[in-house]
């Protein structure tokens, strides 16, 4: 059982969001928040973490130059993101940016909390509209 200090302490896989345009460092990418594998899968990858700690890249699924014609840099961006069982799916303006498989028996997240958070550092905003959350079968 989690100490109260920690009960409410976002943990697991994040979605980064940013305001740019040039791969790899966009929009898109799963961060492992709270964890010790850092960034587990970036845009364009189509990527496995195995159940032995490895990562494993086993196809592209869009170029810079599409990326870079696809972000709508200054406006509203569309972004769904699929998780169902281990396996993570992020959707930028319609498209498969990302597609992710965590085998990881002891790392792998399928609960949790959602968590919509203003990053520290430098100034910024953020903004979101038209939120919906939906029940996979």
């Amino acid at each position: 059982k989690p100490d109260e200090a920690n009960r409410w302490r976002v943990r697991g896989y994040q979605h980064e969001i940013r305001n740019e345009a040039k791969l790899p460092n966009v929009s898109g990418f799963i961060y492992d928040e709270g964890g010790k594998r850092k960034r587990i899968c970036l845009v364009g990858e189509k990527a496995v973490w195995n159940a032995d700690g490895t990562k494993a890249v086993e196809g592209a699924l869009i170029t810079a130059d599409e990326y870079a014609r696809l972000m709508k840099l200054d406006q509203w961006n569309d972004v769904v993101i699929i998780a169902k069982g281990n396996r993570i799916r992020h959707y930028l303006n319609g498209r498969l940016v990302l597609d992710f498989t965590d085998n990881d028996p002891l790392l792998a997240r399928k609960e949790g909390l959602l968590a919509l958070q203003l990053h520290a550092g430098k100034p910024m905003w953020v903004e979101f509209r038209d939120l919906r959350i939906k029940g996979l079968k």
